[in-house]
């Protein structure tokens, strides 16, 4: 299908009254994606935005991954910007290489993840991400502050990290997830003032994936609620740690309670 590719800065910014909509021509065949890339993009900024139908596509060497990317951006900032449904690609948006502000996205019915990060440095703030395919956000060699996001009925985990990710999410919401946070492969998350509530298999995981990782995963947990709260709605493997001073000690079983009290955050 069709699509938008700039390797120059972008400005679309629509108003909540006439906001910038994409969509297929024809519902039934998808159109390519929207591609922005390269150090020319520096000062893009996409406001109002509304894009779904989408798939992926390739431009001049380059392969998006995803309905809306943006790649080696220095400067990249999106606001007030809804994402539908993708009905080809691992993504409904894939940034990478790439200094962001998110701010006010909303995400529905990604086929499979809704925000692929990859490399990338900046914020993520009141956000949504609902009945994704998979992860509601997938972070890897990132550094990113979350903060006053929902992420609700994601197929897989609301909040991925992976890959030597440094991510600290506040405030957030993560309802009826498979998985609500999950941090891998020699990353490190805190969850601070955060809800967990009803993940349907793990609240709060931590391993190593990849064997090239030495180290598993590095989760800590300040002022946040597991409801509702068992033993079993935490996983940490052998690689990884848990730092949770507000650890619930209603657990009877003296190995997991000794795992979880194995060290406190500096």
């Amino acid at each position: 299908g069709k699509g938008l590719f700039c390797q120059g800065k972008l400005l679309a910014e629509g108003t909540s009254e006439k906001p910038i909509t994409v969509r297929p021509l024809d519902p039934a065949k998808p159109f390519g994606c929207v591609g922005i890339w390269g150090p020319g993009s520096k000062g893009s900024r996409l406001t109002w935005f509304d894009i779904a139908g989408g798939s992926v596509a390739a431009r001049q060497g380059v392969g998006f991954k995803g309905m809306f990317n943006v790649y080696q951006c220095p400067e990249l900032e999106l606001e007030d910007f809804r994402v539908g449904k993708n009905y080809v690609g691992d993504d409904a948006m894939n940034l990478a290489n790439s200094q962001v502000k998110l701010t006010r996205l909303s995400f529905e019915n990604a086929l499979f993840d809704s925000l692929d990060l990859d490399a990338c440095n900046g914020t993520l703030s009141d956000s949504s991400f609902l009945s994704g395919g998979n992860d509601g956000v997938d972070l890897s060699t990132c550094r990113m502050e979350i903060s006053n996001c929902r992420f609700i009925r994601c197929g897989d985990k609301g909040v991925s990290v992976g890959e030597g990710s440094r991510a600290n999410l506040k405030d957030c919401l993560i309802r009826e997830c498979v998985t609500g946070v999950a941090v891998k492969d020699r990353s490190s998350a805190l969850v601070e003032g955060c809800r967990l509530e009803a993940s349907k298999t793990t609240a709060l995981a931590a391993y190593r994936k990849k064997w090239i990782f030495v180290d598993g995963g590095t989760l800590t947990l300040k002022d946040s609620v597991v409801e509702p709260w068992s033993a079993g709605m935490v996983d940490i493997d052998e690689f990884s740690r848990l730092y949770w001073p507000e650890y619930p000690e209603t657990d009877p079983n003296p190995r997991t309670r000794k795992l979880f009290f194995s060290g406190m955050a500096p």
